[in-house]
C-alpha cells in the first residue's frame, strides 16, 4: 500500500507503475483496490489540513505523514484521519479508509 500511495502521490493518480503494483498484489480483482486508493488519495488531497510530505518510492523509511496515512488505510485510525484532514473532511476520509481496509483484508 505504501508503494502504491507514494507512486500515485508523486506521479499522479493514473501512474502505470502503481497499477502494476496493485495487479501484482491483488491479482485479478486489483481494479477495486486501485480505484479505492485513487479515491482515498483524491479525498486526502481535497481535505488535507496542510502539505503532506511523501518520501521517494525507494526510501527505506516513512515520513510522519506517510505513517499517518498507512495507519488510516490499514485500520481506519481516527486519530490519524483527524490529524491529516481536520474535522471537516473526517467523515469522507473515514468512509474511504474503511472501504479500502475491507478490500485489502479480503
Amino acid at each position: 500500500l505504501l508503494l502504491m500511495f507514494r507512486r500515485m502521490a508523486i506521479h499522479g493518480l493514473h501512474d502505470a507503475h502503481a497499477s502494476m503494483v496493485a495487479l501484482n498484489q491483488f491479482g485479478g480483482g486489483f481494479l477495486r483496490a486501485l480505484h479505492l486508493m485513487r479515491a482515498f488519495l483524491h479525498g486526502l488531497a481535497r481535505h488535507a489540513s496542510g502539505r503532506i510530505q511523501v518520501a521517494p518510492g525507494c526510501a527505506p523509511r516513512m515520513t510522519r505523514h506517510e505513517a499517518l496515512v498507512v495507519a488510516a488505510m490499514s485500520d481506519g485510525c481516527p486519530v490519524a484521519l483527524l490529524e491529516l484532514s481536520g474535522p471537516d473532511g473526517y467523515a469522507d476520509l473515514l468512509t474511504l479508509a474503511q472501504a479500502l481496509q475491507g478490500e485489502v483484508a479480503a
